[in-house]
């Protein structure tokens, strides 16, 4: 019951900002969008920038990419808890009676929240390479190589969501409430079904891949004749 009671308020308090959140997330997704074109840009050589720069660099804009398409999924989660129906996704993804663990999961139930959920996904595994300490001084131009490859993935797939699968799209009427049909059948755990374990899975494959791309665009990097890097590799 009080749960309940605390889940009304919250819906029915209104801030200012309130019906700016989804113009805010998709400002954020345009954020990621220039933050993986000068990751991928910054890592070709575009620009004349000594090593050091370059990989600092690289690292801000992959973490700025990182953090923007986590602010633009708690906008997204932020519209579905407000029972915002002006948005497209949320109106067909969720109703008023649907209770706050189901909204959370329903961010990436459908096809555009679970694109947006693994490209955070991707962008934080990138992340993790930008900071790795695996790397020799020898192979600081593989780690820029390598995160500027996942710079041109996470650009393709970014301006995939914004033209083709926007999950902040408008609806003009604004529907008052969504049918109970799309969540009869599923349960809480739905959201963490095969697909998503299959996507995770192909998901992290793009690291290794990443590291074999920049050895293949030359005869040797640190040394290492292509067999050899392919080889650590494996």
């Amino acid at each position: 019951m009080m749960r309940t009671i605390c889940h009304q308020r919250f819906t029915q308090w209104k801030h200012p900002w309130n019906d700016m959140i989804p113009e805010i997330g998709q400002l954020l997704m345009i954020t990621a969008l220039a933050a993986a074109s000068l990751q991928f840009l910054i890592g070709l050589r575009i620009f004349t920038l000594d090593q050091s720069t370059r990989m600092t660099l690289v690292k801000r804009f992959t973490m700025i990419q990182c953090l923007s398409i986590f602010l633009a999924i708690s906008c997204l989660g932020y519209s579905f808890l407000n029972d915002d129906f002006s948005v497209l996704y949320v109106a067909l993804n969720s109703n008023t009676n649907l209770p706050v663990p189901y909204k959370v999961a329903a961010i990436w139930g459908a096809h555009e929240g679970s694109l947006l959920l693994w490209m955070f996904l991707l962008s934080f595994w990138g992340v993790t390479l930008a900071f790795s300490k695996k790397f020799s001084d020898q192979e600081t131009m593989l780690k820029i190589y390598s995160l500027s490859i996942l710079g041109l993935v996470s650009l393709s797939f970014i301006l995939f969501i914004i033209y083709t699968s926007n999950p902040f799209e408008r609806v003009f009427p604004m529907p008052d409430q969504k049918n109970d049909e799309f969540f009869l059948s599923i349960t809480f755990g739905f959201n963490v079904d095969l697909r998503h374990k299959r996507t995770c899975g192909v998901k992290h494959f793009k690291i290794p891949f990443q590291r074999l791309f920049p050895y293949l665009r030359g005869n040797s990097v640190g040394g290492k004749d292509r067999m050899g890097t392919f080889r650590d590799l494996i």
